[in-house]
């Protein structure tokens, strides 16, 4: 009796090999059938970076002509000029700061205008202003979020467009919260504070949000005060 359910034993392991066997031809199909629904899975990216490049492209397009064009409204409208500097000499970096938190958060100040003058006026050492507009604005931005935050849609629509809305939520959908650099960094963005409302309003993580809002302040006064001082423009 023991021989016979030996031989039972192998015969039934002879069989559970014979079936887990796979043919060669077996195995490379079923790896690139694998390999097909993992490709049908996987997130086309190309397109996504093609876009962010355009708008890098664009943004960098546009931090030149906003230099050319503080250049020519100086030379065009030297009231309004003088007028901006005349406030930054008498008020200084507290000027500044005012102007910029301001034109950081909801009002439409003419940040960047104001800033390029400051920028001129300090050449010997810019590097206060530079960081003086960077904490201003990244309070600003701050303060854009914490409202947003709390106060929600009602308040928000108040001071922004519904289709403004929309669209920063279409890019925080599609590219996460990458856009808060890179429409930072363009002067004069006119999506960066719908951004920073809209990161309230979805309660992104607050540290998240300030690491992105802190680098696009820092690449958009660093980039605009040099461009200002090698070019020697207003």
């Amino acid at each position: 009796m023991p021989k016979k359910n030996k031989k039972a034993n192998t015969t039934g392991s002879a069989v559970a090999a014979k079936k887990t066997v796979t043919k060669p031809g077996q195995k490379h199909a079923q790896t690139k059938g694998l390999a097909n629904v993992i490709g049908k899975h996987k997130p086309n990216l190309t397109n996504e970076h093609k876009q962010l490049l355009k708008h890098a492209t664009l943004g960098i397009a546009i931090i030149i002509l906003s230099l050319l064009a503080l250049d020519f409204l100086a030379a065009e409208f030297p009231q309004s000029y003088q007028a901006a500097e005349n406030f930054v000499k008498q008020y200084g970096l507290p000027g500044v700061f005012v102007i910029v938190f301001l034109g950081s958060s909801m009002l439409p100040f003419p940040t960047d205008v104001s800033y390029a003058i400051a920028i001129k006026l300090f050449a010997q050492n810019p590097l206060p202003v530079i960081a003086v507009a960077i904490i201003a604005a990244f309070l600003g931005s701050v303060l854009n979020y914490w409202m947003a935050y709390y106060l929600r849609e009602k308040f928000v629509e108040r001071f922004l467009e519904e289709k403004d809305l929309d669209k920063a939520s279409g890019l925080f959908n599609k590219y996460g919260p990458i856009p808060i650099i890179l429409f930072g960094f363009i002067p004069a963005s006119p999506i960066f504070d719908p951004l920073t409302f809209v990161a309230g309003l979805t309660r992104m993580e607050f540290k998240k949000f300030a690491f992105y809002s802190f680098i696009s302040r820092v690449l958009h006064f660093g980039v605009l005060a040099a461009g200002v001082l090698a070019f020697k423009l207003i």
